[in-house]
């Protein structure tokens, strides 16, 4: 593979991971596809759908397709980072 092939891959990889980082960062409405919440929430479709099943976050379905709350994909995730900190916290303590 010559210089010029191996930046053109380069290019398009750098090209791919930027819009996937527009596409999971540019979230502005509540509501999201599971599509766009996968995206968001950085989850394969069955993890996404077992923690809705599960209850941890919130989708609803409507006319044939799912829904997932945005804000409630922030909440698993502040729910996961204030239960680590208060392990560390515990470890230090004990320490």
């Amino acid at each position: 593979m010559s210089e010029l092939d191996e930046l053109k891959e380069s290019f398009d990889e750098i090209k791919a991971l930027l819009k996937l980082a527009v596409d999971r960062f540019s979230v502005t409405q509540r509501w999201l596809s599971i599509k766009q919440a996968m995206l968001y929430a950085n989850m394969s479709r069955n993890k996404l759908k077992r923690h809705i099943d599960e209850g941890d976050i919130y989708g609803t379905q409507k006319g044939g397709k799912i829904f997932v709350d945005r804000d409630s994909i922030d909440d698993f995730f502040l729910d996961d980072d204030v239960r680590s900190k208060l392990r560390i916290d515990e470890i230090m303590k004990a320490g």
